[in-house]
Formats: structure tokens, C-alpha cells, sequence
């Protein structure tokens, strides 16, 4: 820890006896907690680093613990059944189940009814994903054909009306 020294020459009309109410007792006051605000705030800052390193370390650990630990699914009426396994081997199960589920091709949502066309949940999502970028795409290209048909248009009319001005004054 480093060690600060400081020497005050004053005027001799700031008298000792006034002790912190001197001009001496003020500065050195002033120093003193500017110096107590400094380090408060640089130890809290170590402090509150080094506590979120110890907690992240210990919250991954648990966190792995958690996932990794034997569980076992249960009927409805809180029964085991099926084999012991993870969590993490569940939250896969469940996902690829998810992913897997049949639903309808034009809401993407669950299907009852076996007359509904149906693709699996994965299938859906990823055609609603290219439907969505082509759709952009084509929207901006669209709007790019429209923009240049409509001044093509427009160029066609202004010379059609300006020779049909021209034929009818030279009448």
C-alpha cells in the first residue's frame, strides 16, 4: 500500500488552536475523504469483480451439476416411468419431439384433423424463414419494375399528348 506524506505551510494566521475548523484541519478533512471516496470506490469495484467471477464459477458449476443429474420422467400421477437419464438428455428429447410435432402447412399450428396437409414443425419453420427473405427481396425488386414501368409510362403518355397537341393546333 503506498504512503502519502503531506506537508502544509500555512500562514501564521491560522491558529492551531481552532483544530478541524482551521484552514490546516479543512484541507487535510477534505483530502482525507476525497482520498476515503477514491479507495471506497476502487475496492468496491475489485470487490464486486471478484465476487462475479467467484459467483459465475459457481453458478456454472451448479448449473452443470443441475443438467447432468439424474432424472426420471413421471406419469400424470407423479409415477416413475422410462429409465433414469439427464436433463440435458430430456431438453433434446423434448426439442427434437417439438421440432418433429406434425402441423399444418398454411398456420403452422398443431393439426387433428388427418385431411390437413401437414409437415413436421422443423419443415414449417424453416419454409416460413425462406418465405420471409424472398419475400423481401421480391418486394424490393417489385418496387424497383413498378418504379421504372411507371416513368416509362409516364414518358409515353407526355409524348403521346404532346403529339396529339401538335396535330390538333396545326388544324
Amino acid at each position: 500500500m503506498a504512503t502519502l506524506h503531506v506537508t502544509l505551510d500555512l500562514p501564521e494566521w491560522d491558529e492551531p488552536e481552532q483544530g478541524y475548523r482551521s484552514l490546516q484541519g479543512q484541507i487535510v478533512r477534505e483530502a482525507t475523504e476525497q482520498l476515503f471516496n477514491e479507495l471506497k470506490a476502487r475496492l468496491t469495484e475489485d470487490i464486486r469483480a471478484e465476487l462475479r467471477k467467484q459467483i459465475q464459477a459457481e453458478v456454472g458449476t451448479m448449473l452443470a451439476d443441475v443438467v447432468n443429474m439424474p432424472v426420471r420422467k413421471t406419469n400424470a400421477y407423479g409415477e416413475p416411468k422410462g429409465k433414469e437419464t439427464s436433463l440435458r438428455e430430456l431438453v433434446v428429447e423434448d426439442a427434437a419431439q417439438y421440432l418433429q410435432q406434425a402441423v399444418r402447412l398454411r398456420d403452422g399450428k398443431v393439426s387433428d384433423y388427418h385431411s390437413d396437409k401437414t409437415v413436421s414443425r422443423l419443415a414449417y419453420m424453416t419454409s416460413e424463414a425462406v418465405r420471409r427473405e424472398l419475400e423481401t427481396a421480391f418486394s424490393e425488386r417489385i418496387l424497383e419494375v413498378v418504379d421504372k414501368a411507371k416513368a416509362e409510362i409516364d414518358e409515353h403518355l407526355t409524348s403521346m399528348i404532346k403529339d396529339a397537341i401538335k396535330t390538333r393546333l396545326d388544324l
